[in-house]
Parts: structure tokens; C-alpha cells; sequence
């Protein structure tokens, strides 16, 4: 309560709340009267650190048109795009497995790595990855990318002949 009395010894909370964007120096500052006279004050200071998690995940074929039954190779690279340093980073994909890789490993902010993955395929197929992370407040971050290969998909052509009748 603004304005109250505080007993030698006693102590107030009081609380504040404030959504922040970036970065902030969150300076506080208690004066009081003293009742002998003349006038007390406390000043306090803290930074709360903003953090900017982001991950992101660039997944690539190395065919996207096949023949039946022949192999293609993923490839996942995952990159820490954010400022905080990602924990548990873990790539599964959903029609291919094992994705190969270092599995719940650490980002640093900045930092890429890959994964990758292959399978024999007798239909098109489109499948995705995703990658997923912890920041340093535990919270979780993740990334998705798909990539289609098309299985015996041929064009023909055939000439056309016209023929003109008197």
C-alpha cells in the first residue's frame, strides 16, 4: 500500500508487472519520512535479459524424381537463428527413420548442424522433419520442412499427324 506505515523492522512487498521486448535495466527507488524528520531512500536495480529463441530447418532430397524402388537421401540442416543457446535439439521425420545425426545435443546461438536420413520409395511421397529444442527458460521451440519425391513420373509425347481430305 502507497502511503502506509512501516514498523522498524517490518517489511512491504510490492509488485509491478510490465511486458518487455528487449533487454531491460529495471531500476526501483523507496523514500520514506522519517518520523524524527528528514526524508529515507532505497534504490535497487536489476536486468531482466530478453531472450530471442528461434531454430530453423532446411530439409533437402538428393533426387526428387525417382524410379520404383531406388533410395533417396535426406538431409536436415538445423541452425540456432535465435540469441539463447538451444538444449535437447532432436530431429524426427514421419516417414523416415532413424534420422541419423547428433541427437539431443546443444546450439549455441548461430550454430548449424546436420542430420540426415534414407529410404528406398515405391510411390511419391512427401514427408516432413521437424526439429525440435529447449531454450534456457525450458520452453519449446520448432521447426518443420517437407520435401516431395515423385516416384516414375515421365512425360510422353507423341507426335500428331493431320492429314488434309479434298
Amino acid at each position: 500500500p502507497q502511503g502506509s506505515t512501516l514498523a522498524a523492522g517490518a517489511t512491504a512487498n510490492y509488485t509491478c508487472t510490465q511486458a518487455l521486448t528487449q533487454t531491460t535495466l529495471n531500476t526501483t527507488r523507496v523514500t520514506a519520512e522519517h518520523p524524527g524528520g528528514g526524508t529515507v531512500q532505497e534504490t535497487d536495480s536489476v536486468t531482466v535479459e530478453v531472450i530471442n529463441p528461434s531454430i530453423s530447418l532446411v530439409k533437402s532430397a538428393s533426387a526428387t524424381r525417382i524410379e520404383p524402388g531406388e533410395t533417396v537421401a535426406y538431409s536436415y540442416t538445423v541452425r540456432n537463428d535465435g540469441d539463447d543457446p538451444l538444449t535437447n535439439v532432436t530431429v524426427i521425420d514421419d516417414k523416415c527413420s532413424p534420422v541419423l545425426g547428433a541427437q539431443n545435443t546443444t546450439l549455441a546461438p548461430g550454430q548449424s548442424t546436420v542430420y540426415a536420413c534414407s529410404q528406398a520409395l515405391n510411390e511419391t511421397t512427401t514427408n516432413t522433419g521437424t526439429v525440435t529444442a529447449r531454450d534456457s527458460l525450458g520452453n519449446t521451440v520448432t521447426a518443420t520442412d517437407s520435401v516431395t519425391v515423385r516416384i516414375g513420373d515421365h512425360t510422353i509425347y507423341l507426335p500428331t499427324v493431320f492429314k488434309q481430305y479434298p
